[in-house]
Formats: structure tokens, C-alpha cells, sequence
């Protein structure tokens, strides 16, 4: 059994690897805080935490990302923020209420392993895509995964300023559940394909044994409750990610410790600068965000490389993938290719060879 001091670690591999995710973290949060209004202070201390809390029970670099489908549409929408906190606290309803059923039987029928590998090219797909467009074209903070930080420059200092923004705490009676309906369904079966059965994957991939504690149920659990903390402070809705646990581990993380370094930055980000949160990632230049997402997206392309002989699974992974380039969504290409696979099976080919994710 491995102890506490095994499952976290502080070393410079730890450091370097716990802001590799920062590149697809930061777009979404900084757009909700700027376009939306939401609250700078609980979106960090809320993301902090649960870094700091995913990093002590997993051991591993488990991510915590905005959950992006929901983020971008509230962008797209200036969704209020008592609106996203809602969202939030209905996603954290749900996923804590799977957390008690038996799924494993469901997401191996619904996630069989061509399907598991099509959402994480498909999400590599746009990740090289978010940035390639922040390379050639870098712009300010706005609504958009793919427009990152402006060319950082030494007159953002001029506006940096300690202080907090106290959260606003309390239940969103004033949320448009409308909006929260628009905000909500994209995102489930991202959260279910994505979140919970690719991550559970790509851990299983990166860390063997070491990953027993990243399950379904776990991950569903950890992001119910998190969801709903995040929700009654006014912060963003969250999940984990199979892209973003190939960032930390490409960058260098290997424990938990990265998890509790990038944790206790945002905290500290959240109680002495909430105020300047905005103006102090506008330091970052846009080229250098863009440059950690291809790297990133290549990099969880390989993923795919376990299907490459198996000519039904690639055809149906590389479906995915191609219709989320077709498209830029990955809800859409999910559907595809469940379509695809159903089809495959009853007509195309039986029982095909490969194990289920």
C-alpha cells in the first residue's frame, strides 16, 4: 500500500508539470471572470482546493479544467453569474447521485474502447486547433477556448493591486433555469466520455496500478461535490480531463504534488489578488499558451496509438476525429461515432477484437 509521502511528492518535475494544463485552464476562467463577472476570488479558491484535495486522495496530477462546453456557451451567452452557479450546483446534483449507482456495466456499453479513443483525438484535435489560431493570431482575453492572453507587457503591472473579492455566498435563487438547461445538457456526455471514462483511461495508461483510486465512481463523486461547493460560492462549474492529465504528466508531474502546487498558487492567486487576477494573467503571451496546447494535443493523440492495428476501432476513432474537425464539436462527433460503432457491430463486423475502456 502506498503511503502519503509516495502518492505526493515536491520536486522540480512536480513544479514544471503542474502548470502544464494552464494553457486550456486559463482561457475558460479568465473569460467567465471578464465576460461573465464571475467572482475572481471563488473561481480560484475553489479551483485550488480541489487541486489541493485531488492531489492528497489520488496521489496523481488529476486535473481540474472549467468544464469547457458549458464555459464556452455562458461566454457565448454572457450567461449571469448566479446562472453559472446554478449550472454548477445541477451538474454537482447529478454527478453525485451516478456516484451511488452501479455505472461501470453502462459506461462500458456506452465507452467501448474505439469510442474512448475518438473523444480523446477528437479533443486533440482542438486543442492543436485553439493553439494554432493563438499562435497566428493572438488577442486579448474574450469569449473563445482559442483567443488567449495578449503579448504580456510590463504596463499590466501598473494595475496589479493585493486584495481579495469577497465571495458571494448562497444559493442562486435569482439563476435563469432556462439559460442553466442551454448550459446543462451539452455538457453531460462530455462530462461522462470525457471527465470520467477517458480519464479513468488515460490513468489507468500513465500510472498501472498506481491509478486504482481514479474509478468512475471517484471521479464522479470528487466532481459532484466539488460542483456544488463551487456552485454556493459563486464560482465556475469544474471537471477533470483526460487532456489535461497528459499535460501535467507531459510537463513532468508524476504525484500529487503537482496537484498541490498549481492548488496552492490559485488559493493564494484567490485570497491576496483576486482583484488583479485578470489584468496579472494578461502577462502571459499568447504564443506561449498556444505553443503548450499543440504540444499538448499531440501528445494525447498517441493515446490513439493502442487501436492503430485493429482496423474497426481505428476507423471508428478516426471517425471522431475527423467529424470533430469537420465540425469543432465534440458532442456531435461523440454521437457520430456511437452511431458508428452501433452500426459496425451489426453490420460491418462481429465481435471485434479489443477489450472495452
Amino acid at each position: 500500500m502506498t503511503t502519503v509521502k509516495d502518492r505526493v511528492k515536491i520536486s522540480l518535475k512536480e513544479v514544471t508539470g503542474s502548470i502544464g494544463d494552464l494553457s486550456t485552464f486559463l482561457p475558460l476562467a479568465i473569460g467567465l471572470i471578464v465576460v461573465n463577472g464571475v467572482n475572481a476570488t471563488s473561481l480560484f479558491l475553489s479551483a485550488g482546493l480541489l487541486y489541493i484535495a485531488t492531489g492528497l486522495y489520488y496521489g496523481l496530477p488529476v486535473p481540474v479544467q472549467p468544464l469547457k462546453a458549458t464555459s464556452a456557451i455562458a461566454i457565448t451567452m454572457a450567461a449571469s453569474p448566479e446562472t453559472i452557479a446554478a449550472t454548477a450546483i445541477f451538474i454537482g446534483i447529478i454527478l453525485l447521485a451516478i456516484s451511488l449507482l452501479s455505472i461501470q456495466g453502462l459506461f462500458d456499453m456506452l465507452f467501448p474502447r474505439p469510442i474512448v479513443r475518438g473523444i480523446q483525438l477528437g479533443l486533440s484535435i482542438l486543442l492543436v486547433k485553439a493553439g494554432m489560431k493563438a499562435i497566428l493570431q493572438p488577442g486579448p482575453w474574450h469569449a473563445g477556448a482559442g483567443n488567449l492572453a495578449a503579448p504580456g507587457s510590463l504596463h499590466a503591472l501598473s494595475s496589479l493591486a493585493t486584495g481579495w473579492i469577497p465571495p458571494e455566498w448562497g444559493v442562486p435563487y435569482n439563476a435563469d433555469l432556462y439559460t442553466v438547461t442551454l448550459l446543462l445538457l451539452p455538457q453531460l456526455p462530455l462530462t461522462f466520455a470525457n471527465s470520467m471514462a477517458a480519464t479513468t483511461d488515460v490513468a489507468r495508461s500513465y500510472f498501472g496500478e498506481r491509478a486504482e483510486r481514479v474509478t468512475l465512481r471517484s471521479l464522479a463523486t470528487s466532481l459532484g461535490l466539488a460542483n456544488i461547493v463551487t456552485g454556493l460560492i459563486g464560482g465556475m462549474p469544474m471537471c477533470h480531463g483526460s487532456g489535461g492529465l497528459t499535460a501535467h504528466y507531459r510537463f513532468g508531474a508524476r504525484t500529487g504534488g503537482a496537484n498541490l502546487i498549481i492548488g496552492t498558487l490559485f488559493v493564494t492567486l484567490a485570497l491576496f489578488f483576486g482583484k488583479s487576477i485578470p489584468a496579472l494573467f494578461n502577462l502571459l503571451p499568447a504564443s506561449a499558451l498556444g505553443v503548450a496546447l499543440v504540444y499538448v494535443g499531440g501528445q494525447h493523440a498517441r493515446l490513439v496509438r493502442d487501436v492503430a492495428g485493429i482496423p474497426h476501432e481505428l476507423g471508428v476513432a478516426l471517425g471522431i476525429g475527423i467529424m470533430t474537425l469537420a465540425t469543432g464539436n465534440l458532442a456531435v462527433a461523440f454521437t457520430v461515432g456511437i452511431v458508428l460503432n452501433a452500426v459496425g457491430r451489426k453490420i460491418l463486423w462481429k465481435n471485434p477484437r479489443g477489450k472495452t475502456a
